[in-house]
């Protein structure tokens, strides 16, 4: 994160993680990083939000 800006994407071994963040950073979306860095998050909802 710069800011409030998602920027990169890191996960080791979560190849649906990283696609998804891949996903969230090209459209421009940058959920907040709590509810991300949540284990209990849908990270494939934040795409629909």
């Amino acid at each position: 994160y710069a800011g409030d800006t998602l920027l990169a994407v890191d996960a080791m071994n979560d190849a649906r993680a990283y696609m998804i963040g891949k996903r969230l950073i090209e459209g421009g979306k940058s959920p907040a990083p709590d509810v991300v860095a949540n284990p209990e998050t849908d990270l494939k909802a934040l795409l629909k939000a």
